[in-house]
């Protein structure tokens, strides 16, 4: 089948990042909304693709379930895609295009395109520091508090003996605040008992 350049297709204009000074300084154990001016003339039927380089993160492309369309001005980067302390590199792409089928096994993708790459900046995340540890309700309790950022999803595990593998969950708890009590009574059936806090989930 014959298939000529579809003469609708316009140039797009280029991406704008919304908010690229707060991609500067961000928080890699928290999700991170990326925004972009609004997609001038872009419409549902337009596309819009996300990339962070490297394999850590890129919305479906153009012609793919779930893709964004050309209506949409953010998208949420999941919680420790990164490291902290890091750069690193992507792109947001504004698609106008159009499907093209012979009507039996043939598809044509017809496209115009605009890509804006940016850099993006993660910052030193606060560790989750015990701070408080005691024995409480007369010995048969041991509590302790650990002081991180709000907003994190925190796992606090238990071991008796570090090996691999036999972390144990305590607990979860979404932070609202910057500390955490955490409690523990089955602490007096072990002669020795390890903990740790980790992010979620």
């Amino acid at each position: 089948m014959a298939v000529n350049f579809p003469s609708t297709l316009v140039q797009p204009s280029a991406p704008h990042p919304s908010n690229y000074s707060a991609a500067q300084s961000v928080n890699a154990a928290l999700p991170f909304v990326l925004g972009w001016d609004p997609f001038s003339g872009g419409t549902a039927a337009d596309c819009i693709y996300v990339e962070i380089y490297g394999g850590l993160f890129a919305t479906p492309n153009v012609g793919q379930t779930g893709a964004l369309n050309g209506t949409t001005t953010s998208v949420t980067i999941p919680g420790e895609t990164f490291q902290t302390n890091r750069s690193y590199t992507g792109c947001v792409s504004f698609y106008h295009y159009v499907l093209l089928t012979n009507g039996t096994s043939d598809i044509y993708l017809a496209y115009r395109s605009s890509t804006t790459e940016f850099g993006l900046n993660t910052t030193s995340v606060a560790g989750s520091l015990m701070i408080n540890a005691c024995w409480a309700n007369g010995g048969s309790v041991f509590t302790f508090e650990v002081s991180c950022l709000p907003g994190l999803s925190l796992v606090a595990e238990y071991s008796t003996n570090l090996v691999a593998g036999s972390w144990k969950t305590l607990c979860t708890t979404n932070t609202t605040n910057s500390c955490v009590r955490f409690s523990d009574n089955r602490s007096l059936t072990n002669k020795q008992q390890f903990y740790r806090v980790r992010t979620g989930p």
